[in-house]
């Protein structure tokens, strides 16, 4: 357990030099290095040194896009198939915002 903690350590010393974030393939976790730190510092993650990889903050950016633009095309088809007499989009935000 120790040289693991020590391996994550350095991990995130390195992905704080090369200003990249630290890549969970296994859970799909992105954090900073300074987020997993905190994880280290709570004895979490001190697991499978392999799940870990540094990513470029980019590849994540990449990522949020698509799911943006994924969401975006399901939102799409929906407004597409409900029927506009029946359903209003801005009244149904509205009352999820006066829920809140």
């Amino acid at each position: 357990m120790e040289r693991t903690e020590e391996v994550l350590r350095d991990m995130v010393a390195e992905a704080k030099t090369k200003d990249c974030l630290i890549y969970c393939h296994y859970q799909g976790i992105w954090w900073t290095p300074k987020e997993f730190e905190a994880q280290l510092d709570m004895k979490k993650f001190l697991w499978g040194i392999e799940n870990f990889k540094l990513r470029n903050k980019e590849d994540k950016i990449r990522s949020l896009i698509r799911a943006r633009d994924d969401a975006q095309r399901e939102l799409d088809s929906w407004r597409a198939r409900l029927d506009p007499c029946r359903f209003s989009e801005q009244a149904y935000i509205n009352d999820l915002e006066n829920e809140a």
